[in-house]
C-alpha cells in the first residue's frame, strides 16, 4: 500500500496537469484532417493490423529460428513502425506553405517543458496501444488453449515487453537524447 502511494506521488511530481491540458488544447486544434495525419493513421492501422494477425499465433506453434523471425521479429517491427508513425503526428506539422517542421519549434513559445511533451506522447501511446496489447494477449492465449491445451509464459511476456515497454523506452530515450 505504501509503495503504491509512493508511485502515485512520484507520477504526480512528473506530470504537470496545466501543461498537459495546454497540450491537449494545442493538439485538438492541430490534429485535423491534414493529409499527413490521415496518412499516419492509415499506416498505423495497416501495420498494426498486419502485425496483430501474425502476433496471435501462439508461441507453441513456433518451432525454429525461421518461425521466430517470421512470427515474432517481423510483426513487432511492423507494430513498432506503426506506433512510431502514429506518434510522428505529435512531432511534425505542416505550416501554411506546406513545409514540414518540428512541432517543438511551435511549442517552444508555449510555457510547456520538453519533458511534458514526452509524457504527453507516452500517455497517447498507452491510451491507444494498451487495449491492442490486451487483445493480442487474450487472442493468443485463447488460440493456444484451444489448439495446444496449454499457455506459454512467452505468450504473455513478449506482447507486454515488445508492445508496451519497448515503445515507452524509445520515447524516453528521445527525451534523454534531447537533454544531452
Amino acid at each position: 500500500m505504501k509503495a503504491q502511494k509512493e508511485w502515485k506521488v512520484l507520477y504526480m511530481i512528473n506530470v504537470d496537469k496545466k501543461q498537459q491540458k495546454k497540450l491537449d488544447e494545442f493538439y485538438k486544434e492541430e490534429t485535423t484532417w491534414f493529409p499527413e495525419h490521415v496518412f499516419n493513421n492509415f499506416v498505423m492501422c495497416l501495420f498494426v493490423g498486419i502485425s496483430i494477425i501474425l502476433l496471435v499465433i501462439p508461441t507453441a506453434a513456433l518451432d525454429g529460428k525461421n518461425d521466430i523471425k517470421a512470427f515474432v521479429v517481423i510483426p513487432w517491427l511492423l507494430y513498432n513502425t506503426g506506433i512510431l508513425t502514429y506518434l510522428s503526428k505529435f512531432t511534425i506539422y505542416r505550416d501554411k506553405i506546406n513545409q514540414s517542421k518540428s512541432i517543438y519549434e511551435l511549442i517552444k513559445y508555449l510555457p510547456i517543458s520538453y519533458k511534458q511533451i514526452v509524457l504527453y506522447k507516452q500517455k497517447k501511446l498507452l491510451a491507444r496501444f494498451f487495449i491492442i496489447n490486451v487483445i493480442i494477449i487474450v487472442l493468443k492465449n485463447v488460440i493456444s488453449i484451444a489448439v495446444y491445451r496449454k499457455i506459454s509464459i512467452f505468450d504473455i511476456v513478449i506482447p507486454i515487453a515488445l508492445g508496451l515497454i519497448f515503445p515507452m523506452v524509445v520515447i524516453s530515450l528521445e527525451f534523454l537524447i534531447q537533454k544531452m
